[in-house]
């Protein structure tokens, strides 16, 4: 909802979102890292005429929060959440978990970092040296 009552919440994603993209690719490569006042201080010099905000606040979104810890890494994050081996769908999964973290920021909660580190579980039955008994 962007106008009208209670609208100020996509007026905050919306604002997550610009600033998250400015700081992403002001440190594109490296990222800022996980220091919360850094993220503070660089967004303290962008302009904040969208919402007149009076305090600083942290990033909603979590494909864009990776983006800015990690820099290009990011896509290595994504990449990981899409070759999940806990289920088969891989599709539908990776569309339930992007989705949802691009409104949320749970990127870094152990629950979609389970995901996230399936990837790189072997499954020794997809193996090419595998014997079966």
């Amino acid at each position: 909802k962007f106008t009208g009552n209670a609208a100020l919440s996509a007026s905050f994603r919306m604002y997550d979102l610009f600033v998250g993209f400015k700081i992403f690719f002001d440190n594109f490569l490296f990222g800022i890292g996980f220091d919360s006042t850094s993220y503070l201080n660089i967004q303290e010099d962008y302009n904040q005429s969208l919402l007149q905000l009076d305090a600083l606040r942290g990033n909603t979104n979590g494909i864009i929060s990776i983006g800015i810890y990690f820099g290009i890494l990011m896509f290595l994050y994504i990449y990981m959440l899409f070759n999940q081996t806990i289920y088969k769908d891989k599709n539908l999964i990776f569309l339930i978990l992007f989705l949802s973290l691009l409104s949320e920021p749970l990127s870094l909660s152990a629950f979609v970092l389970m995901f996230v580190l399936s990837s790189i579980m072997v499954n020794p039955k997809r193996s090419e040296n595998y014997v079966s008994s």
